[in-house]
């Protein structure tokens, strides 16, 4: 019994002692590479090689390989990691990072000549596939070779033609290293090959613009569209994207000559010249809006386009007739008339209620005819769903011209239906604002407090921005003693404003001013009531008022507001550009961050080139 226990303890010892002396090893392994690694990054290559070279031979992994060779190369031991990196490529030939790094060891020995023909080997023998040379590039760029990660890239292209990954990575290294029409190449390739729409390779561009601080890249690309579109001229998405490239320059004029000539080349019945209009009229030139829009009317009423450009230009006349101070209510008479008459024509129906609605603003807001606009737009309701977007917009519309009417309360409630309907749309939050508008304008500045607050985190950055505007002027005008008795003067002036009756609103402007000759609501007082005088076309009544402004509010948020005005005054109504060009160089100067800066030094250059020419 004694005998065959000793014998299994035998058997026991005989099979623990290799594995201990392995366990032993493998400590003795973990303590090295602990002791390597803070070696390493202790900058003590020479100890941390030692220990590395030890874990290497011991274990050939790609880890314990990539901090042996980066410590020889620390220590400028060429001769070792060149002997190392080709070793590794013997025996793993397929893997291209050992061949990068023996171009690596190369170059910094100062043999170029090795060194790029290493890493052109290492391009060469790779095993085509986008994984490959994406890896391979990504290599490169990690150790500061973005040449030859392009390179790599275009080699991949040129064996995967059809890879779109790729060149839309290669595209980023282009643009890195100042290669902009390599990179529009880039995509144009794409495009020949129907890879993907005109419109990815926008996005795409888009994103590149945005990120260009030298503001050179969307220049760049307009020369390149010009070019490419003169050799091509029958290409149609070549055309595309030179009128996309106008547009995004703000080349308005040539984006409408390109847009013109594309839709005649195309025989598009004024298609192309129509989908450019929104992106005219929302960057306020209206003018090319009317010019584009000629262009379609004088192919007679048979174009199918014919009624939609009429509409169109009823909308970009009115756009252009209330965008300048005072509006231009000669050219609103003649447009009310106009659209009578096309109402006349074709009635009221779901294809005209947009145009509807425009009549009732032009005669509610500025012929003073609120009575025939709320007609109009009762007529408009009947023809729309109860429920829907449109009935909402009417609804609002309706709302705000009863306000002109004095049925104040019979507004609030279509504002609040609106609002209870859309509780999660923008038109919700823009009827929740209006409503906040109305309890202001009646006084009631806290129940107002209570909807702007809500408002301040509306998704429709717009609104978002009106109510945090208000809420200020109500927080930063209420009295030591929670008084709003100047304000309710002000608000009161603000009501009188919107429903036509600038005599009362700069009455009740004058009584703020001269009872409260000290309250901070003073400068936003002199501002409207500087709005209004400028409608009233008292232009140099206008201008004393702005003065008040500079003179004791310099500090205050509306100052750069009133410098802007003064200086339109200046330049468009009072025949002095001079003063003009001081006003304009002094926002510029006094206001470098100010909403108006980048304008009034455009308008301080156009003035001054206009004085210099002889």
């Amino acid at each position: 019994m004694i005998y065959k226990t000793n014998i299994k303890l035998l058997i026991l010892l005989i099979f623990l002692i290799p594995l201990n002396g392995l366990f032993a090893q493998r400590q003795q392994g973990n303590e090295d590479e602990l002791l390597a690694l803070q070696y390493y990054q202790n900058g003590e290559f020479d100890k941390a090689v030692v220990l590395y070279e030890r874990l290497f031979k011991r274990e050939q992994s790609m880890y314990y390989y990539g901090y042996y060779f980066e410590s020889l190369m620390a220590l400028e031991q060429y001769d070792k990691a060149e002997k190392l990196s080709q070793t590794q490529i013997k025996k793993n030939p397929q893997v291209f990072r050992y061949q990068v790094d023996l171009g690596l060891v190369y170059a910094a020995a100062g043999e170029q000549k090795k060194s790029d023909k290493a890493f052109s080997d290492a391009i060469s023998t790779i095993q085509p596939s986008e994984d490959n040379f994406k890896a391979l590039s990504q290599y490169f760029i990690f150790k500061n070779r973005s040449e030859w990660a392009i390179r790599s890239f275009e080699t991949g292209i040129s064996k995967l033609p059809a890879s779109q990954s790729m060149r839309f990575e290669l595209s980023a290294l282009y643009l890195q290293s100042g290669r902009f029409d390599e990179m529009f190449q880039l995509f144009y390739g794409l495009l020949d090959m129907s890879a993907v729409s005109a419109q990815d390779v926008q996005q795409r561009l888009l994103a590149y613009f945005a990120a260009d601080a030298s503001k050179t890249l969307a220049p760049s690309f307009v020369s390149f569209a010009l070019k490419q579109s003169q050799k091509n001229a029958q290409n149609t998405i070549y055309s595309e994207m030179l009128l996309w490239s106008y547009l995004q320059v703000a080349d308005y004029g040539k984006a409408l000559q390109q847009a013109i000539a594309m839709d005649k080349r195309q025989k598009a019945d004024g298609n192309i010249v129509l989908g450019i209009i929104p992106v005219l009229n929302s960057n306020r030139e209206y003018q090319k809006s009317i010019e584009g829009l000629v262009y379609i009317l004088e192919k007679g009423e048979k174009s199918f386009n014919y009624n939609i450009a009429r509409i169109e230009m009823f909308n970009a006349r009115y756009l252009k007739a209330t965008s300048v101070v005072p509006s231009d209510i000669v050219e609103l008479t003649i447009l009310e008339s106009e659209v009578l008459s096309f109402i006349d024509d074709y009635g009221v129906q779901p294809n005209t209620l947009s145009l509807v609605r425009q009549l009732a603003s032009v005669q509610a807001f500025y012929l003073n005819k609120p009575v025939e606009a709320k007609k109009w737009i009762e007529t408009a309701m009947t023809m729309t769903p109860s429920k829907g977007l449109q009935a909402a917009e009417m609804k609002l519309l309706l709302a705000d011209i009863m306000l002109l009417t004095g049925e104040q309360w019979d507004a609030s409630l279509l504002y609040s239906q609106v609002e209870k309907d859309f509780k999660h749309d923008t038109i919700g939050f823009k009827a929740k604002f209006k409503n906040a508008q109305f309890y202001y304008y009646i006084g009631e500045f806290e129940y107002a407090q209570t909807h702007l607050s809500i408002l301040r985190s509306a998704t429709s950055k717009l609104i978002s921005n009106d109510a945090m505007e208000l809420s200020l002027l109500i927080t930063n005008n209420v009295d030591v003693d929670s008084s709003f008795i100047p304000l309710a003067y002000f608000s009161r002036a603000e009501y009188s404003w919107k429903c036509k009756q600038p005599l009362a609103s700069v009455s009740t402007l004058d009584s703020l001013l001269n009872i409260f000759p000290r309250h901070p609501v003073r400068d936003d007082a002199y501002f409207l009531k500087s709005r209004i005088l400028i409608e009233m076309k008292q232009y140099q009544e206008a201008a004393d008022n702005l003065k008040q402004i500079l003179a004791s509010h310099y500090t205050d948020l509306l100052a750069d507001d009133a410098l802007f005005m003064l200086a339109g005054l200046y330049r468009d109504f009072l025949s002095d550009n001079e003063k003009a060009m001081e006003l304009y160089w002094q926002i510029v100067n006094d206001f470098p961050s100010s909403v108006y800066a980048q304008e009034s030094r455009d308008i301080y250059r156009q003035l001054r080139d206009k004085t210099t020419i002889p």
